[in-house]
């Protein structure tokens, strides 16, 4: 029997317990943060410094971002799509995500699939981080091999996905942008009031989780964390200053029972106070 996901987060256990499954798909997706700032790609911390038994690397900066944009934006569907059958994922598959850092770049590859229309996968909770605070085993080299392309199509939901043009008029109040929604920042930017559209509400990724082992704060934390957009009925866009913690705040926000959330192509332009 194939696992089943009771939510978009799994733990180290459920994680051990599953390990082995043939439609279990482990991905590696992390990205290395250097002291000025720069991304790089983590397939070397993969292979040398090791990682789950099993797992398989995502290169979120190259197959999984648009080649022609700045930043981190998102590959055109079809190119999506490739990419997803490339680590062998299929229809069949269940794919557990985790990264090194403090999971936002796992939730980054989270909402990617779940935008190609892949629902059947959720984030490790606390990631490799917490994987090894309880002392599991890891393994290097160059992870499991994918034989052969998966015959995955995927079906684009544009819908959970907002661009920065719009999500700057509905920051600026613009009166040409009919639906109100709420933006939640997934960083400490600093998001000027400008309009009666704006309802902006910052919760930085380290009030998420926790700093001892990076799993995530209880869902009661959470829903008082982002209580003000709950509250507020209203669409949620997620925008953060980097570009990429973004989908963790979608993460947290699933977790906290929001329902109608979308995420930022890119990163949020300032709108001038």
């Amino acid at each position: 029997m194939s696992p089943v996901f009771e939510s978009p987060v799994v733990s180290t256990q459920w994680l051990a317990d599953h390990l082995g499954s043939p439609a279990l798909v482990v991905i590696d997706a992390t990205v290395m943060v250097s002291g000025d700032g720069e991304y790089h790609c983590g397939r070397d911390h993969f292979e040398r410094s090791g990682h789950i038994p099993g797992a398989r690397f995502a290169d979120l900066l190259t197959e999984f971002s648009h080649p022609d944009a700045p930043g981190l934006h998102r590959p055109d569907p079809a190119c999506l799509a490739g990419a997803v059958a490339r680590l062998g994922i299929s229809t069949d598959s269940r794919v557990v995500v985790y990264d090194t850092q403090r999971g936002q770049w796992a939730a980054r590859l989270w909402w990617l699939l779940r935008t190609t229309g892949f629902d059947e996968v959720a984030v490790l909770d606390g990631g490799l981080t917490a994987w090894l605070s309880e002392h599991r085993s890891v393994e290097t080299g160059g992870g499991s091999r994918v034989s052969q392309l998966s015959d995955f199509v995927g079906t684009p939901r544009p819908e959970l996905w907002v661009d920065p043009v719009t999500a700057a008029a509905v920051h600026a109040g613009s009166p040409e942008v009919l639906t109100p929604v709420t933006v939640v920042s997934g960083s400490k930017l600093e998001l000027p009031r400008t309009g009666p559209g704006d309802r902006a509400l910052s919760v930085p990724l380290t009030s998420i989780t926790r700093s001892s082992d990076h799993t995530l704060v209880s869902d009661a934390k959470l829903r008082e964390l982002y209580a003000p957009a709950l509250r507020s009925g209203l669409p949620i866009i997620t925008a953060d200053g980097g570009e990429v913690t973004a989908s963790a705040t979608a993460l947290a926000l699933a977790l906290a029972g929001a329902r109608d959330v979308r995420v930022l192509d890119g990163r949020l332009p300032l709108v001038p106070a």
